[in-house]
């Protein structure tokens, strides 16, 4: 696959948006840092119900395949990620495609604090191979992870401001960031490799902090308190401790969360009181009207 530069890659990119224009699809264009200059792949935001053969008939692509919602072409030897999304998700998919790496790093660090991942589908909890939906508020996310929001729509102007802008996260640490985590968590590692080889060697030396697997659910489900998150959680652990148990059999009643939830509380303030007004009253964005979800 060839790489492009700045001015290769937009009267490259002018073309595919005009195709798409002619053809009457939506698209979004998700944005890069402003001093980007060398360009080996693109995503790009279309709506879900344009099929592999559509992008192929379009634009004659050398290859095309779908996987989850993804098309990946080739185009004119270039790489080009068609994001298939519907319009209720439509600016949360565009907003978490944009600034490069960074959802990788988000993904990362939120996976190694509070063993959650940061997906196009939303926020979600991993339970061994399960995955519990959290919630899709972009703005809570980055709210809960000690980020400041506002850099979402302002922009990145190098890809040291979005190292920056991870590392100032209360949750990061250097252990968690090393090229073997990135190859793990990036499908496309080989395409961004470069810039995990600058971020290691700007990364300060930080240890994050740590909080145990009971303080970890009992402040995600204090902060996410419309998700449900522990009546789902605890749902998958009786199904974990009785396979073979159909779903339908499986009921906790309403009194039964409460119960389990106050016990997680009690137990939890025995050993270390945990402060939820620092990162509920940290929300600095509150004039901020672009509410993604």
């Amino acid at each position: 696959m060839k790489t492009l530069n700045k001015t290769e890659f937009i009267l490259f990119l002018k073309t595919i948006s005009d195709t798409l224009e002619k053809e009457e699809i939506q698209y979004e264009l998700p944005f890069c840092h402003i001093d980007k200059v060398s360009f080996n792949h693109m995503y790009i935001v279309i709506p879900d119900h344009i099929t592999s053969y559509d992008i192929s008939k379009i634009f004659n692509c050398d290859t095309v395949n779908e996987k989850e919602g993804i098309i990946t072409s080739v185009i004119d030897d270039f790489t080009i990620y068609f994001v298939k999304t519907n319009q209720h998700d439509w600016y949360y998919t565009f907003w978490y495609y944009c600034w490069n790496i960074l959802p990788i790093m988000i993904d990362i660090l939120a996976f190694s604090s509070y063993n959650l991942r940061y997906t196009r589908f939303g926020l979600k909890y991993q339970y061994n191979d399960k995955l519990i939906d959290i919630t899709k508020n972009m703005k809570d996310i980055f709210d809960f992870l000690e980020l400041p929001f506002h850099m979402i729509s302002n922009g990145f102007p190098t890809d040291y401001t979005i190292f920056e802008f991870i590392e100032s996260s209360p949750y990061f640490d250097t252990n968690f960031f090393t090229m073997e985590v990135f190859k793990k968590f990036d499908k496309n590692f080989e395409f961004n490799k470069k810039y995990y080889e600058d971020f290691i060697k700007h990364k300060p030396e930080i240890t994050g902090e740590i909080k145990s697997e009971d303080e970890q659910i009992f402040y995600i489900d204090t902060y996410f308190n419309g998700s449900n998150f522990l009546e789902k959680l605890s749902k998958l652990q009786a199904k974990n401790d009785n396979p073979g148990i159909q779903e339908k059999l499986i009921s906790i009643e309403p009194k039964s969360i409460e119960d389990l939830k106050n016990k997680k509380k009690e137990e939890i303030n025995k050993r270390k009181r945990i402060n939820l007004k620092k990162i509920i009253d940290n929300k600095d964005d509150k004039d901020f009207k672009f509410n993604i979800e």
